[in-house]
């Protein structure tokens, strides 16, 4: 079943590629939102929250510190976590 996610949170640099942090996955799966993919780089996925809120939302701000602070909603059905981060990222 179908649903709108709507989840915020914190994005903390490891300084890997994903081949270097798991070289047998190209991309992660859409149950592992623990990491997420930023400019080909991975982050672990920290104090995310996850709450409810009219309309799609996509927004990632980085921070002094290299890690990104993120806000995605989106409708389940259409895309998946790690795809609403991308979409994130083509707007900064």
């Amino acid at each position: 079943m179908s649903q709108e996610k709507h989840y915020q949170g914190k994005l903390v640099p490891t300084g890997l590629t994903l081949e270097q942090w798991n070289p047998d996955i190209d991309h992660p799966c859409e149950s592992d939102t623990e990491i997420a993919i930023v400019k080909g780089l991975v982050y672990l996925v920290e104090d995310k929250m996850d709450f409810s809120e009219d309309g799609d939302i996509f927004h990632i701000t980085p921070n002094q510190d290299g890690s990104y602070d993120f806000e995605v909603k989106y409708y389940n059905g259409a895309m998946g976590f790690h795809e609403a981060i991308e979409i994130a990222e083509e707007d900064m």
